[in-house]
């Protein structure tokens, strides 16, 4: 038996009602200013580009093809996006 739809939750599965921008992009949830600039799944690698909307700062994102669900995508961004935010805080307060 053959799914005609993709999981919730997979990449596969972003549909009409997923909250794209003007530009395509997807807001990342509980990270104001961030998005998903690209999701791309070549069967190797899950490779993603997140960026900032105030200075355009892009993170790359290599990940194993076992993550595949929204909700693991997200945790991983937050989790990196949470690296940078401190970085750029610690270089504000000279450090």
């Amino acid at each position: 038996m053959r799914l005609e739809r993709a999981a919730a939750g997979y990449l596969s599965g972003m549909t009409e009602s997923t909250p794209y921008d003007e530009s395509g992009n997807v807001a990342i949830s509980d990270t104001p200013g961030w998005r998903y600039l690209s999701i791309q799944d070549d069967g190797d690698q899950v490779r993603i580009v997140l960026g900032r909307d105030a200075d355009g700062c892009r993170l790359e994102l290599s990940l194993p093809p076992i993550v595949q669900r929204g909700v693991e995508l997200g945790e991983i961004a937050k989790l990196v996006i949470a690296a940078q935010e401190r970085v750029d805080h610690a270089k504000t307060m000279g450090g």
